[in-house]
C-alpha cells in the first residue's frame, strides 16, 4: 500500500524535497457490537491498529555533493473503526461485508547533511496515515448447530 510516494516539494534553498511513505502490513485488535434480525447480524467495530511504515525523504542542496536524507521505518500505532453486516444464508455458511477506517500516527525526524557541512539540520515530518478498507468474506462453520443434551 502506498499513502504518499514520490511527492516532490520545493525546498527553501531552491532544491526539491522528495518524500515517500509505504505501508508494509496492517493489523488490528477489534471488538464487535451489534444486533441480530432473522439471520442478519448488523454490527459496529472499533479497536487498536498497528502498521509497519517505511518513510523516505531526500533534499539535495544547491551546491554539489550535499544531501539531507532520512529513511526511518516504524511500527505506528493508531485506531480502527467501522461497521458491517453478516448474513447466515445456510446453517454453515455466512456472507459478510465490512468497512474499516484506519488512522495511524505520523513521524518526524531531524537529520544532518552529508557531508556534515554546512552544519545545519533538516526536519522531515509525515502527517498521520489514514486508509479505508472495504472487504467481503465468505465463512464456513464446521459441524452442526450446538444442541444441549440432558
Amino acid at each position: 500500500m502506498h499513502a504518499l510516494n514520490g511527492a516532490v516539494f520545493p525546498g527553501g534553498n531552491g532544491a526539491a524535497t522528495t518524500m515517500s511513505r509505504d505501508l508494509d502490513w496492517l493489523a488490528s485488535v477489534r471488538a464487535r457490537v451489534g444486533f441480530v434480525m432473522n439471520n442478519l447480524l448488523l454490527y459496529g467495530t472499533a479497536g487498536v491498529a498497528w502498521g509497519d511504515v517505511k518513510y523516505g525523504a531526500t533534499t539535495p542542496s544547491i551546491g554539489p555533493g550535499f544531501i539531507w536524507a532520512a529513511n526511518p521505518r516504524e511500527t505506528e500505532v493508531g485506531f480502527v473503526v467501522g461497521g458491517g453486516a453478516e448474513w447466515g444464508f445456510t446453517p454453515n455458511l455466512t456472507l459478510r461485508g465490512e468497512y474499516l477506517y484506519y488512522r495511524l500516527s505520523g513521524e518526524s525526524v531531524v537529520v544532518d547533511g552529508v557531508p556534515p557541512f554546512p552544519p545545519f539540520q533538516v526536519r522531515y515530518t509525515w502527517d498521520r496515515f489514514e486508509t479505508h478498507v472495504a472487504r467481503v468474506g465468505l465463512s464456513y462453520k464446521f459441524g452442526g448447530p450446538i444442541v444441549a443434551r440432558y
